[in-house]
């Protein structure tokens, strides 16, 4: 009779374990998106040129004796969370340019479902910069991870624009004065830039390049200078304001028929140079400076000769932004409503002389003869 209660006992008991390691099983049997796995903060960038079919794959850590039902959603949550992190304003894709089926299910004996497919379509953002937040909502079935179990896709449409090129032999190619002003050591100026050459446009002693003055933005300006530069021949970028600020040079080469994307920023101590959204040179500075014209070309002693310069994205913001902001922004346009936009010309204009302004309506006016244009520059590929 106790053998037999022993026996009872200890066969309940089995079952007791039994059940017990079948329920940590099902706990510790996580679900997650395949997809989000190496990623360290689960973020893809994805330029949609056509329409687009994004596949993600939702997977086990090992295979179930179950179905496991999946459910995804769009979450919005995500997205505020990258935005407040990255100093960024993406909005989600609206409605109209995706399409999914939030449900998934991992067959029994499977690690893996079939792909979920987000069909999203080709769209005009506007300037306005779009994400995907996606995430595992639930899992019937098995556990959902925390970090893993979303990604987010940052999504661009292709920013193919038409650019002017500035050739003169005359010191100015234009200026504009403002309508309205502003005078802050915080600020940040940005803008693509492409030279044709550096062989001696100046007639320069020696046949070494001596000089050009490339563009003026109120109490300082910018030029092409062999003087700082470590290379003869190669020049460097130099900044230089016109109030006692003082100047620097960049510290890199500079290359003949390279677009460079250039930021300038300052934070209220230092300008920072960002040569395609990197740091290069830097000048610890608490001057303010002011913003009320624009000028391309000199209007001083240095003039262009046979250079050509190609310009486009010009921006000037009343706001220090940060290099995730200037990197996030560097190759699509910009929302014309966007905080802290004083002043923008994208150059796209595509004929004529006249560089269209679309915050306050101070289009530039380049002199006769001294622009052409080129179609279709693609600047998502610029640095591919």
């Amino acid at each position: 009779m106790k053998l037999r209660t022993f026996v009872i006992s200890l066969a309940a008991l089995c079952t007791a374990v039994a059940c017990e390691d079948a329920k940590y099983s099902v706990i510790q049997n996580r679900v997650y998106i395949e997809e989000a796995t190496g990623k360290d903060q689960q973020v893809a960038s994805l330029t949609i040129e056509k329409d687009y079919d994004l596949n993600i794959t939702v997977r086990l850590a090992r295979a179930a004796d179950h179905d496991v039902t999946v459910k995804l959603a769009v979450d919005e949550s995500l997205l505020d969370n990258y935005n407040k992190a990255n100093n960024t304003d993406y909005m989600v894709l609206p409605e109209e340019y995706y399409e999914f089926e939030p449900e998934t299910v991992i067959h029994a004996g499977h690690i893996t479902s079939d792909p979920v497919v987000v069909k999203i379509k080709l769209f005009n953002s506007g300037g306005s910069p779009y994400a995907f937040p996606i995430r595992i909502e639930s899992a019937e079935g098995a556990t959902v991870t925390q970090n893993t179990s979303r990604m987010l896709y940052r999504l661009a449409a292709p920013h193919i624009q038409a650019v002017p090129t500035f050739t003169s032999s005359r010191s100015l190619v234009g200026s504009k004065t403002f309508s309205d002003e502003f005078t802050s050591p915080r600020w940040t100026v940005e803008f693509w830039v492409k030279v044709s050459d550096f062989s001696n446009p100046s007639g320069g002693q020696g046949g070494t390049f001596d000089g050009c003055s490339l563009a003026s933005f109120g109490t300082w300006f910018m030029r092409y200078w062999n003087a700082g530069a470590i290379k003869p021949g190669l020049p460097c970028l130099q900044w230089q304001a016109a109030n006692g600020t003082g100047y620097f040079d960049s510290s890199q080469f500079w290359l003949a028929q390279t677009w460079y994307h250039i930021a300038y920023v300052a934070d209220g101590s230092t300008v920072q140079m960002y040569v395609d959204g990197e740091p290069d040179f830097n000048l610890a500075t608490t001057v303010p400076q002011t913003f009320n014209k624009m000028s391309i070309g000199s209007e001083g002693t240095y003039t262009w000769g046979n250079v050509s310069v190609s310009m486009a994205q010009i921006r000037i913001w009343t706001k220090d932004l940060t290099q995730s902001q200037i990197k996030d922004a560097m190759t699509r346009d910009v929302a014309v409503n966007t905080d802290g936009l004083f002043r923008y010309w994208k150059c796209n204009d595509a004929s004529g002389n006249t560089l269209k302004e679309y915050v306050a309506g101070d289009d530039f006016v380049c002199n006769n003869g001294t622009v052409s244009w080129t179609s279709g520059l693609n600047f998502g590929h610029l640095k591919d």
